[in-house]
């Protein structure tokens, strides 16, 4: 897929003026990611609102330290372009005790503590708009203990709240424009708070999957109410899709954040997990995947004073009404109450029966994805599934009806998982949980109890005076667990003394004698009834840390020229290497020489301390061809209108020569590098002018001029496209360059429609040049008007140019097919079905066999799942979209395949012969191309070998006795035998009835003459 990218957005604009010029002052880091693609893959999952954008800098390489009354401050920014919020996942992370990250979005602001952190890393909290600016500011005597380093952005492209607008290309493909209906029906939870389901309320959270997945989940009381603090959602929050996980759940549940009390007052507009307010944290343990229904078990106790445990009811009573207490859209808690009694229903492919339900009261929405439904007596019954499929814009589900229909299995609204249907399964084998289920782990003594109540969660503070700190400092670790019998230590490490039983409440100096990754210190405290609550804080212990420098001197420069490199460091040995260089055992302080013949980006890296406890610092330095790039901002400039020079050399000076009299330019020495230079000559005479500059390094040199005409013309604009026609690919065949020139001072270019994307074609990268061009990028196929307007450097005046029209023709139809190999399948036997598509961007799959690979509702123009299944005629379906956006059509084929039972028969006929008989042998397989014969024997030879699918074969049978004819054939693993038994008696008597063993003279003959040949071949051999 193509990267151009729109200009930036006008809300990073409004970030950058609100942030002061301080803030104004770091440089913005625009990632160009095309989001369209990932948005594509990701549309279907109702619970997906963002996607995943790997990027990676930290506070060692990347963005920039200043120092000022005696702190450190680090900043950094950066864009994803049309991202509609952003959230990061940093990793490893170490934040001393006085350090604090302040990170800043277009539209809210949140900060980041040593407390912030969870094993070592840090999942934040999502911010509205496409930027945000991070501020890390420490004390400089804890400098050295800082390391943030982030892993990946995730870029948004749902709203999660009221004010935030969905990413354009994904209302498209939702085709939701309009105005929303559905809306009106959400129901603030504030508003039907009562006594009675406040606890419930209080259980319900909204959970952050990797902070691409939002859902709701529901905090639950087990059977001996032991305060250990589980939480049931929907395990499709895993990966956003209903079915087997082809992500890992340990990892998924280690990088849920849960959002605690995110409540708005009954009357006020409906909040968000935007609000920077709520309580969060982040991490779990993947305990019980079942079908759709998913238990974990959260790291530490509830971080709030208010939780509440939510009772639970698995003996599948049937019961009337109820309700749920859901985060859909990732607003503040919202009510829906359900009318009638559930249906119970099956879904195609699904193990468990679902409880179908219409809303009386309120609606459902994306992010209600594992939000429990509370029968009457506030107990938990089932966790959210599915919803109906809803075009509103809103995202709603269909608001209720003024009388509502009980539920019949057909009329529903959403379908819960029964938690009685997944109670005590293990019928779902694509679990990674194997036999584990919620009985075993909510009901650990097996007690059989199938009901519980509500309970207020025991809570414990624990905290560490320090959560990074050099071996052999002390660090004090401080607990609190009111009303707990006592508490038990956890974790750190051998011989540091934390370990073993402990009061309820105290604190403890303790120190660790060697750096560490992340320590995990845990704090277990016991209550009356068997309760527990569990805690912990990570601290990072860490050596002298390696100080070290590296610079290179120019950072740019022509090929065949000296670099110098110089290094200081706090520890040895060092080691320099990068472009050619391999330097050991050098000291703490030095310098030396680099160079490269070769055009290249070199990086060197110096790399210092013992190991175990060593740092590493690198460098880049850009190797160039000698030469220099000038250019002016227009070749036509009107007197009065602004008039710029730009150029770049990596040679060591440039000197500059020509223009007109006194405008400054001539005679003017600059140090060149790898920034853009600029200068403003002050033309006042009308004419035509040469402008030159000229650069050295050591004995190479290099030129360039350019030619300038100033003149008093009227304003004007010339605008021309290198194409007027091209044909839609969706890659650069496409692409057409608009080119303009004026004699004005800033131009800008307007296509309509606006689905042209457009970057600078200027060869320094330059932007708004009067006379420059720029690469458009159609989005889609259509008919665009493009137009390029300037305007005067005093903004007096502007012109246009004359209209011009693109025309992007349709690109062609989609085509697909599906491949099966090998075509005929049997049971148990491993198929593969392979997919294709010539103009698709993305190609929908259903059908398949239960609990397959294949259905995928977005899923790549090509590639293949291997498949097995049960005996039966089953249809894939392809359907491809083209990608062009303008043809809303997919095309559509199917392939069926038919599993059948592999078999072997062999069969003979008579079954019963005698010596002398003949007898036919035949034989057929199901399923299989490949079968081995053995037995037989009946002819006087063996039946073996390999032989084919099917046949028949006459022998006669000459020696008695009985005899077993064995077929074995085998397909994909399978093997299927069948056998046939033949029986031959010895040969009977000829006429006459003389009996008693009497032969007769038909064999009395034919002994003789066989008596005769053999004499008369004895008395050959003799006589040889």
């Amino acid at each position: 897929m193509k990267r151009l990218q729109t200009p930036r957005a006008a809300g990073l604009l409004s970030l950058l003026a609100a942030l002061g010029t301080a803030h104004a002052a770091v440089p913005v880091e625009r990632l160009h990611v095309d989001l369209r693609p990932l948005i594509r893959r990701a549309s279907a999952a109702p619970a997906q609102f963002a996607v995943s954008v790997p990027h990676t800098v930290s506070t060692t390489g990347g963005g920039r330290w200043t120092q000022a009354n005696g702190e450190w401050v680090w900043r950094y920014a950066v864009e994803v372009p049309t991202a509609v919020s952003l959230s990061f996942h940093a990793a490893p992370v170490a934040l001393p005790a006085h350090a604090h990250l302040v990170v800043r979005g277009e539209r809210t602001t949140t900060s980041y503590g040593p407390q912030s952190l969870h094993r070592g890393e840090l999942w934040s909290r999502v911010q509205p708009g496409a930027a945000l600016e991070f501020t890390l500011t420490v004390p400089a005597a804890e400098r050295a203990q800082v390391h943030f380093s982030l892993v990946s952005l995730q870029a948004g492209y749902r709203s999660l709240g009221a004010g935030v607008a969905d990413h354009p290309y994904y209302r498209q493909l939702k085709a939701t424009t309009a105005a929303s209906g559905n809306g009106a029906c959400i129901t603030n939870y504030e508003c039907k708070a009562t006594a009675a389901n406040a606890p419930p309320a209080a259980a319900t959270v909204a959970l952050l999957v990797q902070n691409q997945f939002e859902c709701t989940g529901t905090l639950l009381n087990d059977v001996p109410g032991d305060n250990t603090p589980y939480v049931l959602t929907a395990r499709h929050c895993i990966s956003g899709k209903v079915g087997p996980d082809v992500d890992d759940p340990v990892t998924a549940a280690q990088q849920t954040s849960v959002y605690w009390d995110a409540v708005t007052p009954c009357g006020q507009a409906l909040g968000s997990i935007y609000d920077p307010n709520i309580p969060i944290q982040t991490g779990a343990t993947s305990l019980v995947e079942q079908q759709d229904a998913w238990l974990i078990r959260l790291d530490v106790n509830p971080v709030v004073a208010d939780a509440q445990f939510a009772g639970f009811d698995a003996s599948g009573a049937s019961f009337s009404g109820g309700y749920t207490v859901h985060h859909a859209q990732g607003n503040d808690k919202q009510f829906t109450g359900w009318f009638g009694t559930p249906a119970k229903v099956s879904v195609a492919g699904i193990l468990s029966p679902f409880l179908e339900t219409v809303n009386q009261v309120g609606n459902i929405a994306p992010g209600a994805s594992g939000s429990a439904l509370f029968d009457p007596s506030n107990r938990l019954v089932g966790s959210l599934t599915y919803g109906r499929n809803d075009a509103d814009a809103s995202g709603y589900q269909s608001c209720p009806a003024a009388t509502p229909p009980a539920p019949d299995g057909s009329n529903g609204v959403a379908d819960f998982t029964a938690l009685a249907a997944v109670w005590n399964s293990t019928a779902d084998t694509s679990s990674s949980t194997g036999s584990v289920t919620l009985k075993s782990v909510l009901d650990p003594h097996n007690t059989g109890t199938l009901v519980t109540a509500s309970a207020p969660v025991a809570s414990v503070s624990f905290s560490a005076s320090n959560t990074v700190l050099v071996y052999g400092t002390p660090l004090e670790l401080t607990w609190a667990a009111s009303g707990a019998t006592g508490c038990t230590a956890g974790g750190g490490q051998a011989g540091d003394t934390w370990g073993g039983a402990l009061a309820s409440s105290g604190s403890q100096s303790l120190t660790e004698s060697t750096a560490s990754a992340p320590v995990n210190y845990t704090l277990a405290c016991s209550y009356a009834g068997g309760r527990t609550a569990n805690a912990s804080v990570t601290v990072t212990w860490v050596g002298p840390t390696p100080q070290l420098s590296l610079t290179a001197t120019p950072d740019a420069a022509w090929t065949t020229r000296p670099v110098t490199l110089s290094w200081t460091s706090n520890v040895t040995p060092c080691a320099l290497s990068g472009g050619g260089l391999a330097l050991t055992d050098l000291p703490a302080t030095g310098t030396t020489t680099a160079t490269s013949a070769a055009v290249a980006d070199v990086i060197y890296t110096l790399s210092c301390g013992p190991a175990g406890d060593s740092g590493a610092s690198a460098v880049l330095v850009q190797y160039a061809t000698p030469g220099v790039t000038l250019e002016a901002n227009g070749t036509d400039r009107r007197i009065g209108e602004q008039f710029l020079l730009y150029w770049q050399s990596f040679a060591d000076t440039c000197t500059t020569q020509g223009g007109a009299s006194g405008d400054g330019w001539a005679g003017n020495s600059f140090a060149s590098g790898s920034a853009v230079a600029q200068f403003a000559p002050q033309v006042s005479t009308a004419g035509t002018y040469s402008y030159t500059v000229s650069c050295s390094s050591g004995a190479l040199t290099a030129q360039q001029s350019v030619s300038v005409t100033f003149e008093n013309s009227a304003p004007y604009v010339t605008a021309a496209l290198d194409h007027s026609t091209v044909a839609f690919t969706d890659s650069p065949a496409d692409y057409a360059t608009l080119s303009w020139n004026s004699n004005l001072s800033s131009c800008s270019s307007l296509a309509t429609p606006n689905t042209l994307s457009s970057s600078t074609g200027d060869p320094l990268g330059l932007n708004s040049l009067p006379q420059s061009s720029q690469t458009l990028s159609p989005q889609r196929s259509g008919v665009y008007t493009v137009t390029v307007t300037c305007t005067a450097f005093d903004l007096s005046s502007s012109a246009s140019s004359t209209p011009l029209t693109l025309t992007v023709t349709p690109a062609p139809a989609p085509t697909a097919t599906i491949t099966l190999t090998p075509a005929a399948v049997v049971s148990g036997e491993t198929f593969t079905v392979a997919w294709t598509a010539v103009n698709a961007g993305y190609c929908a799959r259903t059908g398949g066999l239960p609990g397959d690979a294949w259905i995928d509702p977005t899923g790549p123009p090509a590639g293949y799942v291997t498949d097995t299944g049960a005996p039966g005629t089953f249809e894939f379906t392809l359907s491809c979209y083209s990608i062009d956006a303008a043809d809303a059509q997919p095309v559509t084929v199917r392939q069926s395949v038919t599993i059948g039972t592999l078999a072997a028969n062999v069969s003979v006929s008579p079954a019963s012969v005698h010596v002398g008989d003949s007898f036919t042998l035949t034989w057929s397989a199901t399923g299989s191309g490949s079968c081995t014969a053995s037995g037989g024997g009946a002819d006087g030879s063996p039946w073996s070998g390999t032989v084919d699918a099917s046949g028949s074969l006459s022998q006669k049978a000459t020696t008695a006795g009985t005899f077993t004819y064995a077929l074995q054939c085998s397909a994909g693993g399978q093997v299927a035998n069948g056998q046939a038994v033949l029986t031959v008696a010895a040969a009977t008597g000829g006429g006459g009835g003389a009996g008693g063993g009497a032969l007769g003279f038909a064999e009395i003959s034919g002994l003789a003459l066989w008596a005769l040949v053999r004499r008369r071949r004895a008395f050959t051999a003799a006589a040889r």
